[in-house]
């Protein structure tokens, strides 16, 4: 049986991110639970105003949380990304083939659905170059795209990537 992890990290600008958007959430939630709680009126749209803001921010946080890629693995059939919710697999047999683009192709690369930062980088994206995109990433070097039969583009970035010859020689 081959079977192989492959980590990823987060680059510096997620993790600056991550900090950055926990530290203000963290902050406004705070200030929602103080004006609830010590300066609250009888005025109900103020009230679920400010319900809104806390329940709002912890599943903003918790979505971005739960399906952060934490890595990926190549099994006799399988590829899995790894995630703290629910992982996504896809069949091997589904893969037809595998590359690692230069940096600079990935360059013209937005964001049309994802999260850009927030525990990484994960959601729809859409490249100049390669077209729409599925990315499941947390760093910004190693890019590794799987183009699938189906025509769906996704794009990983393992520590090591060696993961390109592991793909390609698990769909060879």
């Amino acid at each position: 049986m081959n079977d192989k992890f492959y980590s990823t990290s987060l680059d510096t600008l997620a993790k600056i991110l991550t900090v950055f958007t926990i530290s203000i959430s963290v902050f406004v939630i705070y200030n929602s639970v103080i004006n609830l709680v010590y300066y609250s009126t009888n005025l109900f749209p103020e009230n679920l105003l400010h319900l809104f803001i806390i329940v709002g921010m912890v599943a903003l946080f918790m979505f971005c949380f739960l399906y952060a890629p934490k890595g990926y693995q190549v099994t006799d059939n399988k590829l899995i990304i790894h995630r703290r919710g629910k992982n996504k697999s896809y069949q091997l047999v589904e893969i037809d083939k595998v590359i690692a683009p230069a940096k600079s192709e990935m360059g013209k690369t937005i964001r049309t659905f994802g999260v850009g930062g927030y525990f990484g980088y994960f959601g729809k994206f859409s490249n100049t170059k390669y077209g729409k995109l599925t990315f499941y990433i947390s760093q910004r070097k190693n890019y590794v795209i799987v183009f699938l039969k189906s025509g769906e583009k996704i794009v990983l970035s393992p520590d090591d990537l060696s993961l390109v010859n592991s793909l390609s020689l698990e769909t060879a």
